[in-house]
């Protein structure tokens, strides 16, 4: 008889256990915020910006982290009204040579073909450069030289073609548009 009413208040207890467990004592899970998103691919890129000063009469070479020298020819920057620039220059560059970078940074990993199907970008780098004179933008008047070491992507591949990419945006759908070039 004991044995029935341990075996009983057991029971119970188990019952009353299982009934006040709900799903509403789960944590909740996270909901995808592209704001959130948004500002951590900015972030990402802002700690990849490195800054350089050249002086914009003289020309100059600069050499990144990585090793990536970009050589720019005297003279070789416009103000916005296409004034021949002097004085200093500031270079801001950014460099990326791996898949997990791009992504995390929001760069194109897939670029379109001349034949318009998509296709994994082999690349040997990917570069972005800006400068600006305080905080005015300038214009490239005459191009410049980046020379990026093979080490930093495996090894060299020479059936791999130079492209420039423009992009085709549609409601931040963007595509990459790849022009090969190859030398």
């Amino acid at each position: 008889m004991k044995t029935n009413h341990v075996l009983r208040a057991c029971f119970i207890i188990l019952f009353l256990v299982s009934i006040s467990c709900s799903d509403d004592d789960q944590p909740a899970k996270p909901k995808p915020d592209g704001a959130k998103l948004q500002s951590l691919f900015i972030e990402n890129r802002d700690q990849m910006k490195q800054q350089f000063t050249v002086d914009a009469e003289a020309g100059g070479s600069v050499t990144s982290e990585m090793g990536v020298i970009i050589d720019f020819p005297a003279g070789c920057f416009l103000s916005l009204d296409d004034d021949i620039v002097t004085g200093a220059v500031t270079i801001e560059f950014v460099e990326i040579f791996d898949r997990s970078t791009m992504l995390l940074s929001n760069m194109p990993t897939l670029g379109k073909t001349g034949d318009d199907k998509m296709a994994m970008l082999i690349s040997g780098g990917e570069f972005f450069m800006n400068a600006r004179q305080g905080e005015t933008p300038l214009k490239p008047v005459k191009g410049f030289k980046i020379i990026a070491p093979v080490d930093n992507t495996g090894e060299a591949d020479f059936d791999m073609g130079v492209f420039t990419g423009e992009e085709e945006c549609e409601d931040d759908d963007c595509d990459v548009i790849l022009s090969l070039i190859h030398i």
